[in-house]
């Protein structure tokens, strides 16, 4: 099985089979940018 299709491509497909895959992505990223946010300031501000 070779598939050399880019990431991007089996995202895509991905969220074409699971409607509502790209919200729970892009959800999921945006929770870790803020926890990883808030960790920072937390170690700027010690």
């Amino acid at each position: 099985m070779s598939c050399h299709r880019s990431p991007a491509a089996v995202i895509e497909t991905i969220a074409e089979q699971l409607p509502g895959l790209r919200e729970r992505m892009r959800d999921n990223a945006e929770r870790d940018l803020y926890a990883a946010g808030t960790r920072a300031a937390q170690e700027l501000t010690l």
